[in-house]
């Protein structure tokens, strides 16, 4: 519950800064960000399948097979990204006009879908990761990752962007992508080390 809302709180406080540079730079971060639900729902899906497939197999007394599963579903996700990323590059302003005809906010949306493509990869990462980690009961961990970088680093990194560097939109989507691959690097470290097989539930 802490997760889900210091998640929420984050993107609102990121979509505030946003909304704080103009009408067109929000209307253009908005369409991006419901085109990256895309991502979200591909990686929660197999994120989903790899918490019951891991927690089935701590179970069992099975590690070997609850690493096994983790490594599959992240495959699975990169074959996934790479296919919603071609999409996204090839249609990148034929989705923006699914939205609007205002040229500055479509080419604002173009311009960030490049930003969003490149933070895919680590995006699904870290949402499989997390998921095997809660399926192994390695629940705190996440939620404090979960915690340090959505509600703090990210929009620390969102206002330096966009109203310090001027990035503007390009700004905003360059910390999100930053955000996840600090994330990332903490989930996949913490799977690396193997400390989560060991956790009693």
């Amino acid at each position: 519950v802490l997760e889900s809302a210091c998640l929420r709180i984050g993107f609102f406080i990121t979509a505030k800064m946003v909304a704080g540079a103009g009408t067109a730079v929000f209307a253009a971060y908005q369409i991006v960000s419901q085109v990256s639900s895309l991502s979200f729902t591909l990686g929660d899906g197999v994120a989903s399948a790899g918490t019951a497939l891991v927690g089935q197999s701590l179970g069992a007394k099975r590690k070997d097979l609850a690493s096994a599963h983790t490594r599959v579903c992240r495959r699975i996700s990169i074959v996934l990204s790479l296919g919603l990323m071609l999409i996204i590059f090839a249609l990148r302003r034929q989705l923006a006009l699914l939205f609007t005809t205002d040229e500055t906010v479509i080419m604002g949306a173009t311009m960030s879908f490049y930003v969003l493509v490149l933070g895919m990869m680590p995006q699904n990462g870290r949402v499989i990761y997390s998921g095997c980690l809660r399926g192994a009961g390695d629940t705190k961990f996440v939620a404090m990752v979960m915690i340090m970088c959505v509600s703090i680093i990210r929009p620390i990194l969102a206002y330096s962007s966009v109203y310090l560097l001027n990035l503007g939109l390009m700004g905003a989507w360059s910390a999100s992508i930053i955000d996840m691959t600090i994330r990332l690097t903490c989930v996949n470290k913490r799977f690396n080390s193997g400390k989560w097989t060991s956790i009693k539930v």
